[in-house]
């Protein structure tokens, strides 16, 4: 430091200033502690004039180095003793430059404000997300918001001692473009030389400070705007702008984390976020665990793990790596990886891992967690705090993972979102149409068609040849360039194998990537081809990804392994080869190459789409809309004017022999009332699906089943097979009339749920309950579930019960308002009230003794309401 010390005794001494860059003295001053407190000491020791900081310069334009705004912004946050920054707009660049300094300032023990706007957008919800992120409450940021929007000051303001405070004003924003590289005015005052002006500007600043319409910016706050933010032209132009390349959270991520933070501040010990496959997951999981110990990564597919250890890797410097898959059995590590077929084993579980061992678990792929495997593991461990990972949170498992997480989804993004915030790639998509396989010759069962049928069309039959032929010609039309990495589903590993060989005929590098990738080169004509085209002879799987990001392998022909988890950033096209009726499916294979990157302008997708089932579902996939409307109607859209339904920026182009089989389709109109049941008996796994099951399974609602069946009872009995203690249960009308009560009874509250709880026991139904009896239950519901609490405490609740503690005082609640309202009107056949008594019974003797049966489907009908209820209210 020798050379900047000679240089800071410069800039502290009352003499010209010596030739240095005063840009590389001053950044070096803000990391290096000795260096920091040796200018402190001699600026204090030699009376430092502000007029002298930066000779006689006081208009900064960015037009040369000299002019520069950003090392004012530097040296004036170094030397102050509280700072106000009063600016249009925050963008991330801005705040990435100044953050360092900003810290600096506040572990002095100085204050720091920041007044912001959103008007047009400007401001990026994640810049807001990092402030709060870095400082929390060690400064004051808040938003001004006024009827008419605008709001446009660019204000920077440093006090200190004595006439030596400055201030900045001009035309730069808090953005890199604005402190560094734009053309902009700012006029630099102190107290000293323009003290009037000096005091009009403190005090305007003390009025918007404490304006009404400047709000505190919280994690609600920043929620709520990131609803509606889009980027506009000045982001772009932002991002174009921006020089450094720093590793860190990217702007979703960000966001995500404050909204971590923010659960955890509140109480929560178990969060899902909801992202679209490519936003980062596993970075995010990363960089939120940082402040754990102990940490257990979970997964279903070794390569997940594997690309996730890299990246903890990277986050948790200095911690111990295990992997627990396989042979390897490396329990005692820091940071643990392990697959869900290793780990749920009892003899591993128990025998390898202690249930307190883990402060922080992350679930990957959450949408498969409420598989027994699963759950065996996450009933087994008791850290201090759980998050699932999903794109796709309602229809993989058909079982409801909300409850899982407690209801607590901390953050929300879809693909549509992610397109347009510009943190996703946008995509081109060409539907082309597949005139070579006829899918109504194959027997299609479960939603889903027979593997072995569709492999003989794609591999066997007299137009295998033909289809291959034309796939390879329209990936060569339609690819950008030679270079372009290509990543093609197929339906099987002898499909993968059969167009990995076609393409490789023809000189085209390609790979099949499955479980059996190796033995594809035992064929000595096929791995002649592949060393020709590709260099080596031979590839497994993992060598076969890393020659393909080398740009060795240009087209992997994969089975099943890319779906979920496998990211490679520059994967600029992708072929759909096979049926994809699974919106799931669909949009994990599609956010595969949606990642951003380097020189990387879209995602060019080819979907060969034949009269397969379902088919006409794609533009809606698409669109990201649910499929059904409010009625359970089929949702359409434009298949010409694409522009109204699709993210922006994103282009679809449907072959017209494809419109004409979407338009076929949509003249079979197949009444809801099978499509419902069809999707039951689909979605029908290791037991009968419950209520919570088929209705995140499917895209119909509750309202719709009502219409057309009348209630659960009637549609599980025309959807499966019931057992005959079931089918006994379902025939008795007393309780047939009871469920029904139960399921239309209205809940603008969910104060009827608890109290209904209360009477059941496992196998009988209580016949009365005492005011006491029923409060203390209610008081256990609630404060069970922090989501549940939140209809009593949380913001908006309006709840009478003001302290849930308070026995009494529920109890009087109870009496007031779902007992009372329990036992009249329609579900007064079913209770009754003694005031005198105070004892709610019911009244219907019958139900008492319905056995375990009975009791099962009425707790799974109760299960679903308050599932549905709050998943509506608090989750949506």
């Amino acid at each position: 430091c020798e050379s900047f010390r000679n240089n800071i005794h410069s800039l502290a001494s009352d003499g010209p200033l010596l030739s240095f860059d005063i840009r590389e003295t001053i950044a070096h001053i803000a990391v290096c502690d000795e260096c920091f407190e040796l200018y402190g000491e001699l600026k204090n020791k030699r009376n430092f004039s502000a007029n002298n900081d930066c000779g006689t310069i006081d208009l900064f334009t960015n037009r040369t180095s000299e002019l520069e705004f950003l090392p004012q912004l530097e040296q004036a946050l170094a030397e102050c003793d509280a700072a106000v920054f009063n600016v249009a707009f925050i963008m991330r660049s801005g705040l990435e430059l100044l953050k360092k300094h900003i810290r600096r300032v506040v572990e002095r023990g100085c204050q720091v404000e920041v007044i912001t706007g959103i008007y047009m957008s400007a401001t990026q919800p994640a810049a807001l997300s990092e402030l709060l992120l870095e400082f929390g409450g060690k400064i004051n940021l808040r938003c001004y918001k006024n009827e008419l929007g605008a709001f446009h000051p660019k204000v920077y303001y440093f006090k200190r001692k004595g006439s030596n405070s400055v201030i900045f004003i001009g035309s730069s924003n808090l953005t890199y473009t604005a402190l560094k590289t734009g053309v902009e005015w700012n006029c630099k005052i102190t107290a000293g030389t323009n003290e009037s002006l000096f005091r009009k500007v403190e005090a305007e600043l003390g009025e918007l400070l404490s304006d009404k319409k400047s709000e505190p910016v919280t994690p609600d706050f920043i929620r709520q705007y990131e609803l509606a933010w889009k980027p506009n032209t000045i982001h772009a132009i932002e991002r174009s702008e921006r020089r450094s390349k720093v590793r860190g959270p990217n702007p979703s991520q960000a966001i995500a984390l404050l909204q971590l933070k923010d659960t955890r501040d509140e109480g929560y010990k178990k969060a899902l976020v909801i992202a679209a496959t490519g936003v980062g997951k596993t970075f995010l999981a990363a960089m939120d665990s940082l402040p754990f110990g102990k940490i257990l990564f979970i997964a279903h597919v070794e390569e997940i793990l594997d690309q996730a250890a890299k990246t903890f890797a990277e986050i948790h410097q200095g911690k111990s790596i295990g992997k627990y898959c396989g042979a390897k059995k490396e329990a005692g590590c820091d940071v643990v990886f392990a697959s869900i077929q290793s780990i749920s084993r009892p003899n591993n579980l128990h025998a390898h891992f202690s249930s307190g061992q883990f402060d922080y678990i992350v679930v990957d792929e959450f949408h498969h967690a409420a598989a027994p495997s699963y759950k065996t593991v996450l009933d087994y461990f008791k850290p201090s705090f759980l998050l699932g990972l999903t794109a796709t949170p309602d229809r993989m498992d058909n079982r409801d993972i909300y409850s899982l997480c407690d209801y607590n989804i901390a953050y929300e993004v879809n693909l549509r979102k992610a397109i347009e915030s510009l943190w996703l790639a946008p995509f081109t998509y060409h539907a082309i149409y597949d005139e070579t396989v006829d899918y109504g010759s194959i027997k299609y069962s479960n939603g889903k068609y027979d593997e072995a049928e569709l492999e003989k069309k794609y591999v066997s039959s007299d137009a295998a040849r033909l289809r291959a032929d034309i796939i390879r010609e329209k990936y060569l039309q339609y690819r950008p360039n030679e270079k372009t990495l290509t990543v093609a589903f197929c339906s099987s590993i002898k499909h993968a194998d059969y167009m990995a060989e076609n393409f490789l005929k023809h000189g085209i590098a390609a790979v099949p990537l499955h479980s059996c990738t190796p033995d594809f080169f035992k064929d000595e004509r096929a791995a002649q081809l592949c060393e020709k085209y590709t260099g080596s002879g031979y590839f497994d799987r993992k060598d076969a990804i890393k020659a393909f990001e080398a740009r060795k392998i240009k087209v992997l022909f994969v089975v099943d392994i890319f779906n979920e988890g496998v990211d490679i950033p520059h994967i600029e096209m992708e072929l759909f080869l096979r049926p994809t009726e699974s919106f799931t499916i669909f949009l994990q294979q599609l956010g595969r190459g949606l990642r951003l990157c380097e020189g990387k302008k879209n995602l060019v997708v080819l979907d060969f789409i034949g009269n397969y089932k379902k088919a006409n579902f794609k533009p809606l996939f698409l669109s990201g809309q649910s499929l059904r409307d409010f009625d359970g109607k089929l949702r359409s859209v434009d298949y010409i004017k694409t522009q109204g339904w699709l993210p922006d920026n994103c282009f679809a182009d449907f072959d017209f022999r494809v419109v004409d089989v979407f338009r076929e389709m949509e003249k079979v109109k197949t009444p809801v009332e099978i499509e419902m049941l069809n999707t039951y008996r689909e979605i029908s796994l290791d037991h009968r699906p419950t209520m919570a099951e088929f209705f995140n399974a499917s895209t119909f609602s509750h309202s719709v089943l009502k219409s057309k069946f009348g209630g659960w009872l009637d549609f599980i009995s025309q959807a499966c097979e019931l057992t005959d203690d079931e089918k006994k249960i379902v025939d008795m009308k007393y309780f047939k009339d009871f469920f029904a009560m139960i399921e239309k009874t209205s809940m603008t509250k969910s104060y009827k749920i608890p109290v209904i709880y209360s009477f059941l026991d496992d196998d009988s139904i209580r016949g009365s309950r005492t005011v006491s009896e029923i409060a203390s239950y209610f008081k256990v519901f609630y404060t069970s579930n922090k989501v549940f609490l939140k209809d009593i405490t949380g913001a908006g609740a309006n709840s009478a019960i003001k302290n849930i503690d308070d026995i009494k005082q529920v109890a009087a609640i109870c009496e007031k308002m779902p007992i009372k309202f329990l036992t009249c009107g329609a579900e007064a056949d079913y209770f009754e009230y003694d005031k005198s008594g105070k004892i709610m019974k019911l009244k219907i003797p019958e139900l008492h003794n319905i056995g375990r049966v009975g009791v099962d489907l009425i707790k799974e009908l109760l299960d679903f309401r308050i599932n549905n209820y709050f998943k509506r209210k608090f989750c949506e």
